[in-house]
């Protein structure tokens, strides 16, 4: 049981991390065009 829990966990971290990217490279991106 643990053993999907921590998969899931893994999971979710995952989403955060790449939702984390984007938000991060889509301020860069936008702070380029401003300029």
């Amino acid at each position: 049981m643990n053993h999907i829990i921590d998969e899931y966990a893994g999971v979710i971290i995952g989403l955060i991390v790449s939702y984390s990217m984007i938000n991060i490279f889509g301020n860069i991106f936008t702070g380029v065009i401003r300029i």
